[in-house]
């Protein structure tokens, strides 16, 4: 499971003349299984909720077809829909992986203390149906470095209260995750995760290691100058790109936060339309 970071930019006063003008807030996503994060939404956002659609091209335009279903999201490996629940500071609450009718198939509930989480709940509604990844377990911080950034994590069996598995990250002078290490609960080494960024703090490359630090795959992604992604490359380990998504803007609110877009995957072999809820406080 992804180590779950999050931004909050505290507003400053910027006093001229006699008025006073704010920056303003700005909110991370970067959670669970959403294969975009991170992605930083522009305002104080209190709930985000995403879904998929198989997507209808006519008359020149995109439309709405029909919700992807569990299944067929897995056979894409899109990201599931999802809702995410933040509290006034910013950090995440709450987050929601939703099944093919709207119903919560599994939830991670995050607990603070000093403005620091401190622990994550995994619940599923049905683990018997569910991956390893998706298994009844409890996640807490092992350490956080003088900065606030989060060095290592391990996850529990909840009924057993076994170590699962524990990993640990490392940062570059901006505050960026470099590397993660994962380790089994024999302390063996099995997964490893690279990451490269550009100027803008985006995440433009993602190399997967396997055991032994053998590379599976990298994703080569590229982003527009309003900081949203507009393709994404999966190549293996022979540096073949083996999937291909190309993402298109379609709208946006009020924030100039993007609320639907069009993902063609491998030339027309999927197309998928992400709808999105955002609420503010």
């Amino acid at each position: 499971m992804k180590t779950i970071t999050f931004v909050f930019i505290m507003a400053m006063a910027i006093i001229v003349g006699c008025s006073q003008k704010k920056p303003e807030k700005k909110t991370t996503l970067n959670c669970g299984e959403y294969g975009f994060s991170p992605e930083i939404l522009k305002g104080n956002v209190k709930t985000f909720k995403e879904q998929n659609y198989w997507a209808i091209e006519k008359d020149g335009e995109i439309k709405k077809g029909d919700l992807i279903t569990w299944k067929e999201i897995d056979s894409v490996s899109f990201s599931h829909s999802f809702i995410v629940y933040f509290d006034n500071s910013g950090s995440v609450t709450r987050y929601d992986l939703l099944n093919d009718v709207n119903r919560i198939k599994f939830s991670s509930i995050f607990t603070y203390a000093s403005g620091k989480c401190i622990r994550r709940d995994d619940i599923p509604t049905d683990s018997t149906k569910l991956s390893w990844f998706l298994q009844p377990k409890y996640w807490i911080p092992l350490s956080y470095d003088v900065l606030g950034h989060l060095i290592s994590g391990a996850d529990f069996r909840t009924k057993a209260d076994t170590l699962m598995e524990r990993q640990i990250s490392t940062y570059d002078d901006q505050g960026n995750v470099t590397k993660m290490d994962f380790f089994d609960s024999r302390n063996n080494k099995w997964e490893s995760r690279a990451f490269a960024y550009d100027s803008k703090g985006n995440v433009t490359q993602m190399k997967f290691f396997g055991r032994n630090d053998s590379l599976v795959y990298t994703t080569l992604s590229e982003f527009n100058d309003a900081g949203f992604l507009t393709k994404t490359d999966y190549v293996d380990e022979n540096s073949r790109i083996v999937t291909k998504c190309v993402i298109q803007d379609i709208s946006f609110d009020d924030h100039g936060n993007l609320l639907e877009y069009f993902t063609n995957i491998d030339d027309g072999k999927y197309r998928i339309l992400t709808e999105r809820q955002i609420i503010y406080y």
